[in-house]
Formats: C-alpha cells, sequence, structure tokens
C-alpha cells in the first residue's frame, strides 16, 4: 500500500528534508508498517516529480535516524525498533542518541552540506556567460523577433551557431542538420515518443545516465543493459542484445561516460557502428561532456550518420540556466524527430536561443567550456593524489569521479555515512540499468563548490571512509 506517497510534503524547503520527515511521521504514525519495503528511489522520484539524488538523500537520513534499512539487492525496508512504536517516535523526537551523534549533527547542520551529487559548471565562468547574455540581449533593436513563434528546428542564425559550436567540440555537421532543443533531457523525451512505442525495448550500457531510465520509465519502455568493459560498451554484447530481441534504439555516451568516466576509443567506436549498421539499429549519442577532450575522437555521427542522433548543450559546458542544445541528424531521421518535437515542446526559447547564439558567436561560450576544461584537470589531479590514481584508460578531464568501494561497503551505506560526515555524493545504483544491483561504487562531482580547499576537505573524508579510517568531524 502506498497511498500515502501522494500525501507528502513536497513543497517548499529542502526538499529531501521535506521527504525525509514526511517519510519519517508516515512511520512513526502507523501509516508505513514495519517491515514495510519503501519504493525504489526511482520510483519514489517518479511518483512526486522530483529528482532521484533528492530521494537517495532522504532515504539517507532516514538510514542514519535508524527507521529504514538498506538491504542490498532487496531495496529499503521500515525497520522494527526495540519498544515499538513509542520508543521510535521519542527517538525521532531526540535526535540522535549519543552525544558524538548530536554532536556531529550539530557540526554538519552549522556548516552545511557539501555537495558533490550534482554534475554542474563550475558557478564563475557560467555567470560571466549568464551575465554576457542578459547584457547582450538588451541590444537587440527589435525585440519582436524575439517575442514570437520560430521554427520548431530553430532560426538559420541559430542552427549556424549551432553547428559552430559542433566544430568547437570536433563534431562535423552541416546547419541544415541540426535542430534546435531546449535542453538534453527533453530531447531523450522525444526521441523516444518519436521512435517508441509502449512496450518497446532500447539498449543502454550497463551503467547509464538516470535521466534515461527515467524518461523509459515514464514512457513505459523497457531498458536492456549491456555488458561494458573498461573501453566502454561491449560489441559481441551489443550484437547479441540485437539478435535476441528488436530494440528500438541503443542510448549510450562514448566520450566521458556517465558514471565511469570512460571514453570509447577508436576502434571500439568503430565496432560498435559495425554492430549497428549490422541490425540497422538507431543509435541516440549523448554528448554532454564533449567540450572536456583535448583531442576528441569521431562521434557516432560521423562513423555511421544515416543511423545517428547525435544530442548535445550548453548546460554542462556553459551554464545549467542556458537550456539550449543541438541534435544532429540526416534528414529521414529529422522527419521521425520534428512531429514529437514539435508536440512536447513547440519551440525553444527564442530568448534564451539568441542568448546561446550571441555566446557561440562572440566566443564566450567556448572560452567558458576551455575554463571549465581547465579546471576539471586540476581538479582531477587533486582527486587523483586523494583518492589514488584513475586507470590508465582515463585520459580526458572529467566533471566527476567514479569511486569504486571495497566489498565490504554497499554503496548506499557508504552514502549515508558521507552524508552523515557532510559529503552528499551520487550512489551507484542510481545508475545501474539492471534493477536491484550494486555496483559497489558512488558518483563524486567535482564541480560542486568553487572553493577547492572545501573540495579537498570533502575528498579527504570521503577517501578515510572508502579505507575505512574516515575522520569523525564533518566538514567544515
Amino acid at each position: 500500500m502506498t497511498d500515502w506517497i501522494g500525501a507528502l510534503p513536497i513543497g517548499q524547503g529542502k526538499r529531501y528534508r521535506l521527504l525525509a520527515d514526511g517519510l519519517a511521521e508516515a512511520i512513526l504514525g502507523g501509516r508505513i508498517e514495519p517491515g514495510s519495503q519503501l519504493p525504489t528511489q526511482r520510483e519514489m522520484a517518479h511518483r512526486l516529480g522530483i529528482s532521484v539524488t533528492t530521494v537517495t538523500r532522504a532515504y539517507s537520513e532516514l538510514q542514519e535516524q535508524g527507521l529504514i534499512e538498506n538491504k542490498v539487492g532487496s531495496g529499503s525496508f521500515v525497520r522494527a525498533q526495540p519498544g515499538g512504536d513509542a520508543a521510535r517516535a521519542e527517538k525521532h523526537k531526540r535526535g540522535p542518541s549519543t552525544p558524538l551523534e548530536a554532536l556531529e549533527g550539530s557540526l554538519r547542520h552549522t556548516h552545511g552540506l557539501m555537495d558533490l551529487s550534482f554534475n554542474e559548471p563550475l558557478l564563475g565562468p557560467a555567470a560571466r556567460c549568464v551575465q554576457k547574455g542578459l547584457t547582450d540581449i538588451l541590444t537587440v533593436a527589435d525585440v519582436r523577433t524575439l517575442a514570437g513563434s520560430q521554427p520548431v528546428t530553430g532560426t538559420a542564425a541559430h542552427r549556424q551557431a549551432g553547428a559552430e559550436w559542433l566544430s568547437f567540440i570536433g563534431v562535423k555537421a552541416h546547419p541544415d542538420e541540426l535542430v534546435l532543443i531546449p535542453g538534453s533531457q527533453g530531447c531523450l523525451a522525444t526521441v523516444l515518443m518519436a521512435l517508441c512505442q509502449k512496450g518497446d525495448t532500447i539498449l543502454t550500457e550497463a551503467l547509464t545516465w538516470p535521466g534515461i531510465i527515467t524518461v523509459a520509465h515514464i514512457a513505459e519502455v523497457g531498458v536492456r543493459p549491456v555488458g561494458m568493459d573498461e573501453r566502454g560498451l561491449l560489441p559481441e554484447e551489443l550484437d547479441r542484445a540485437c539478435r535476441e530481441g528488436r530494440p528500438r534504439l541503443l542510448y549510450t555516451m562514448p566520450t566521458l561516460h556517465n558514471p565511469t568516466s570512460i571514453t570509447a576509443d577508436l576502434e571500439r567506436r568503430e565496432a560498435i557502428a559495425a554492430v549497428a549498421r549490422k541490425h540497422n539499429l538507431i543509435i541516440v549519442e549523448d554528448d554532454a561532456y564533449g567540450f572536456l577532450p583535448a583531442s576528441p575522437l569521431p562521434s557516432y555521427f560521423e562513423l555511421l550518420p544515416e543511423n545517428t542522433i547525435y544530442v548535445t548543450s550548453l548546460s554542462k559546458a556553459v551554464a545549467a540556466a542556458i537550456r539550449v542544445g543541438f541534435v544532429a541528424a540526416r534528414a529521414q531521421l529529422q522527419r521521425r524527430l520534428l512531429p514529437a518535437l514539435r508536440a512536447i515542446t513547440m519551440m525553444t526559447s527564442p530568448i534564451v536561443a539568441e542568448i546561446a547564439t550571441r555566446l557561440i558567436a562572440g566566443g564566450a561560450a567556448q572560452a567558458a567550456a576551455r575554463e571549465q576544461a581547465e579546471t576539471f584537470i586540476r581538479r582531477q589531479a587533486l582527486a587523483d593524489e586523494i583518492l589514488g590514481p584513475r586507470p590508465a584508460r582515463e585520459v580526458d578531464p572529467s566533471m566527476h569521479r567514479w569511486l569504486e568501494l571495497d566489498s565490504h561497503w554497499d554503496s548506499m551505506g557508504f552514502v549515508a555515512e558521507a552524508f552523515r560526515l557532510g559529503v552528499s555524493v551520487a550512489a551507484g545504483p542510481l545508475f545501474s540499468a539492471v534493477p536491484g544491483s550494486d555496483p559497489h561504487a558512488v558518483r563524486i562531482s567535482l564541480g560542486g563548490d568553487p572553493d577547492e580547499r572545501r573540495l579537498k576537505r570533502a575528498l579527504t573524508t570521503l577517501a578515510g571512509l572508502a579505507r575505512g579510517r574516515a575522520s569523525l568531524r564533518p566538514v567544515v
């Protein structure tokens, strides 16, 4: 019974705290009985219309309070407390049960949480770009061009700017092959709406970006994981998945894969393209981090243009607030995408599109992306120094670090302990396309704070925790 979900208080304030308090109240009030299994994090996020990370943080809070327990491979369950409901209610009202826990909780809430759970561009260059874009837009003489509608594909000037941006990140595409989109998430929803029907199956890496799993769930499309190794997708596994089923498409991130940071080499890309050509499989290539490599490799759009839908945006490279992206696709695929794009978004905001176009044309967007890359080179070196070196295959700077844990850790347990010490990271199961599996790893985002001294302290805390000797002092 999950009737209580709709009554959870997800309004103003810190949403993870509201969710944690609402669940605690439901547990202590008897609406959720001991032994009950909570919805999966993805299901809870979908039901409430919030992010999976928010649910992760809320569940971590409840686990810290002793109200729920996480069972690897099974899920989260409400714990039975000694003394029954009255004892649980008193414990929740009191807060932490020992002086040490009380001290840690006090320090954490005083100094705030170091959030390394989201991949966001660094605030400095992002803020400067937003400020410049807003200033530039005020110089437009005829605002009527921005106040009205525009073609669903974007104007010719906007698509030309898109071609310039793709050229900057090493992808060759003609403006006529481009479509303007209001960010990658909406684009993926459009792709599934255009190419899939209820009950269809799509393929992804075994570890993948949670957004595609959420979109597939909403579209009632199945997700089949494809095996990976240190070079990315396994061609033989992809071939087997195509032979054993009738997948509609493959969603993949060959460059700086999220969450592992693997970049597939050219030989592997050519092998994947050959399998896709053999089975006439459509590849949806997510290139969110394509601005980071110093020497970009050919995209699937260049290797197999007739079967590839290439997606990128400015959200990671420039600023999260500039929700503008570009899809590269040949005419036959564009014709299938445009009706769905029109139905979902009508158009990308002409105002935001114009800001993006001016930032690209003037070089500010490229400068911001280069600054991001330079900073993440330095931050990855810091993470290597503290957490240990990355595998030799990971040669490019990345916005995140995939930290594999010793077998005694389950991912959710590590996240809960890190949270208790004042550091928030993303749990490995969030990225698993295999329901209920635990990759015994966490993703650490390196752009969560402009202060590298705070980042160093947070990484040191995580390193100590992973090695079993974490300081009891939260990050300050």
